[in-house]
């Protein structure tokens, strides 16, 4: 039996007021997406290449590298996520699931390996949790904006 003595992901969980639709517009469609979350050269196509464009660090170039790994509008996205320093693969997978007329949006962050895996955990809880308050943000003000 092997001892695991910290999970190597991150579970997030936000509910919405907007519909299923429009976080799947948020979440998949590049422009949108670069309104909350980052500069990116995103396409919802299987198999297809990416980047995610960051703040440049010192030793760091700012661009995580990706692969589209499944795609189901619009209740699952999935892609790999690759950050050259980390030397591994981790992986994203957002659900979209509508109850009582909310969005429930589960984002999963997963693959972290070792200890800069454990670190980079610590990384990257914070940095989702920026980016979904970015996503409550922008949506609120698209709900705004159509019922002005």
């Amino acid at each position: 039996m092997k001892l695991q003595i910290w999970k190597n992901n991150i579970k997030k969980k936000r509910t919405y007021t907007q519909s299923v639709r429009e976080v799947w517009s948020a979440i998949s469609e590049r422009p949108k997406l670069e309104m909350w979350f980052l500069e990116n050269t995103f396409s919802t196509e299987e198999g297809k290449a990416f980047e995610f464009f960051d703040k440049p660090g010192e030793k760091w170039k700012g661009v995580y590298h990706c692969e589209v790994l499944s795609v189901q509008p619009p209740y699952n996205l999935a892609y790999s996520w690759v950050h050259k320093k980390l030397r591994f693969t981790t992986y994203v997978w957002w659900r979209l699931n509508t109850i009582h007329g909310s969005t429930v949006l589960e984002i999963e962050h997963s693959g972290f390996k070792g200890l800069t895996g454990l670190i980079s955990l610590f990384f990257y809880s914070r940095f989702w949790d920026s980016k979904l308050k970015n996503l409550l943000v922008y949506l609120s003000k698209q709900q705004d904006a159509v019922y002005i």
